[in-house]
């Protein structure tokens, strides 16, 4: 399914934005892993870069707490019925 405009804005407007904190991101990482050794180790966790297999077309959620899976439930919800025609793959640590 294509994109709408609205759709194109808001990923525009994702993406401005998360380029713009890349900055203040990095900072925060790199002060809090000097701080806590072990914190560096899982930098490609915090910017979704995971070892092993590739699905191409593949909508991937991540949850961290209960919270946030019990919130995410609606969202798994519509995107389901939205994109059925793609695998998902929910990860929750």
């Amino acid at each position: 399914m294509p994109l709408t405009i609205t759709d194109r804005l808001l990923l525009g407007a994702y993406s401005l934005v998360m380029t713009l904190l890349l900055p203040t991101t990095l900072y925060h990482l790199v002060w809090r892993g000097l701080r806590q050794k072990e914190y560096l180790q899982r930098w490609d966790e915090r910017f979704a870069f995971y070892p092993g297999a590739r699905l191409p077309q593949c909508l991937w959620l991540h949850a961290v707490s209960v919270g946030e899976v019990n919130a995410a439930a609606p969202l798994i919800k519509a995107l389901r019925t939205r994109y059925a025609h793609l695998p998902m793959l929910i990860r929750a640590n």
